[in-house]
């Protein structure tokens, strides 16, 4: 049952007051805590208590390019809450924690022909970069001044995006990137994505490496000494969707490759998400004269070109065109 955000405020406050907020640090303000402190006789006079220099919990996570895997698997699984499907699958206020990018030095080919993030990132930056609120939020950065350094620190700072619209068509929603927050918290540094939305197995892998270039010229601009594959980074989406049609050329780029897909495509459907994606597969991708639109008719002919089994064998041996069989619909 759903709390009440009044609810999870007080939860939040007793995590903060026993010491269990996630990723949190004590660090008391000596201005209005200091004569507190004395009548504890907690060894003010010497300094902070040791225990009350206790570094931030550092994340237990992979690179972004490791957890987007696992990401968009747990969105194949349908092991998101909420969601819905429409038809796509699609799930709202989703995160994704990482330390660092780990980006392939090639885009995947589902996402780009020809591998090359700079395409993508140039596009991209035409789009989000107005060089009013970039420099307004190069300000704000430069005025965090414990921010550049590498010591213990408390700082955050936010750039915003807008869309710009006078160049090419806006959603109706306004730009998907709505804002990036770059924090010192501790010894750690990491930065925030905020966005309205994405669809996060063929655009987002993209779009990742067009983050990567906004936060390292960041780190140039605002003159940080950040390593950007050391930084802490979280991905906020206020709804994210995945499309059948993206899933089976994804598939082929996971660790486990073209058996992971088939074992998700050869199996009983476990819930009715993967149902629409094996149909999409096996009624669609396998066919690419029965697609009518251009984008999804070539992640069909990358799937043929880069699969090495016989998926037509497997569909007639498991049975799968009887089940899903061409109905004249086209992908």
């Amino acid at each position: 049952m759903a709390r009440s955000l009044y609810d999870a405020y007080l939860d939040m406050q007793m995590n903060f007051i026993d010491g269990t907020q996630p990723m949190s640090r004590l660090v008391p303000s000596l201005s209005t805590l200091d004569v507190d402190l004395e009548e504890a006789d907690l060894g003010i006079a010497e300094g902070i208590p040791d225990y009350m220099r206790e570094p931030a919990t550092e994340m237990n996570v992979g690179t972004l390019h490791e957890e987007f895997v696992k990401f968009n698997l747990d969105l194949i699984d349908a092991n998101v809450t909420p969601f819905q499907f429409v038809p796509a699958m699609t799930a709202l206020n989703t995160r994704i924690d990482a330390v660092g990018f780990g980006l392939p030095d090639r885009v995947p080919h589902y996402v780009l022909k020809d591998g090359k993030a700079e395409k993508r990132v140039k596009t991209l930056t035409k789009r989000y970069i107005q060089e009013d609120h970039w420099e307004r939020g190069m300000r704000q950065i430069r005025n965090c001044p414990k921010m550049q350094g590498t010591k213990s620190s408390l700082e955050a700072a936010t750039i915003n995006f807008f869309r710009d619209s006078t160049k090419t068509q806006t959603p109706r929603g306004g730009g998907c990137l709505n804002s990036m927050t770059f924090y010192s918290f501790g010894k750690q540094r990491g930065v925030t994505v905020y966005m309205r939305a994405s669809e996060v197995t063929k655009a987002l892998t993209g779009d990742m490496y067009f983050f990567r270039y906004l936060i390292q010229k960041a780190i140039d601009d605002a003159d940080l000494r950040w390593d950007i594959e050391a930084i802490n980074l979280h991905l906020r989406c206020v709804y994210s969707v995945q499309k059948p049609y993206n899933v089976p050329v994804f598939l082929l780029e996971v660790p486990q490759g073209e058996r992971e897909l088939f074992k998700r495509m050869t199996r009983d459907p476990m819930h009715k998400w993967e149902y629409a994606v094996q149909r999409y597969f096996w009624k669609f991708t396998l066919f690419e004269e029965r697609i009518n639109w251009g984008p999804r008719k070539r992640l069909a002919e990358i799937f043929r070109e880069r699969s090495t089994l016989d998926w037509h064998a497997i569909g007639l041996e498991s049975g799968k065109f009887e089940r899903f069989p061409d109905t004249g619909t086209h992908g």
